[in-house]
């Protein structure tokens, strides 16, 4: 999300000639995916579905997602229709995970909640610090939707391969 975040200005008016106006009403529906991603996902827990299955979940689609913008910059054929809608599905799924997530990574420490949910504010801003610094230094590469996408591939599998994301794994088999 972060790599989306810090490119959009350069790749959606830069390169794809979104006006001003236009720009600022796509970005704003990239926000409100987070949004609606953030308030539906704790439909499923309701039901009882567990929080690790609605991150799995939300973690796979994220994948996809970043595939399919992959797969729209290397068949160039890229344009505000066709690269919108798999950034707009990879926002959503940022917005799924992140409750749940939260919630299990908080669970059973209520002493240190507060504290604990901040140290996780602050990781989430450093690596988007990290992502954003990323980018601008493969802007100078040249194809930056590309990179972008292969941006947003390493780090939705970093996320499906991450130690949290493996560790509940192990607990659910076994």
């Amino acid at each position: 999300m972060f790599s989306f975040i810090a490119s959009a200005p350069s790749v959606l008016m830069g390169r794809m000639g979104l006006s001003p106006t236009m720009f600022a009403m796509v970005f704003g529906v990239s926000a409100c995916g987070t949004l609606l991603g953030s308030l539906l996902s704790g439909r499923p827990n309701a039901r009882g579905v567990p929080g690790a299955t609605v991150v799995g979940a939300g973690v796979a689609g994220l994948v996809i997602s970043a595939l399919a913008v992959l797969g729209v910059a290397l068949t160039g054929v890229a344009h505000v229709w066709t690269i919108g809608p798999p950034v707009a599905a990879a926002i959503f799924c940022f917005g799924v995970i992140g409750p749940s997530a939260n919630h299990d990574a908080l669970h059973g420490l209520p002493q240190v909640a507060g504290a604990g949910s901040g140290i996780l504010r602050c990781t989430q801003r450093v690596m988007g610090a990290l992502a954003s610094a990323l980018v601008a230094a493969l802007t100078p590469l040249g194809a930056p939707l590309s990179t972008r996408a292969i941006l947003m591939v390493a780090a939705s599998v970093g996320a499906a391969f991450s130690p949290a994301a493996l560790r509940r794994g192990r607990q659910h088999s076994g």
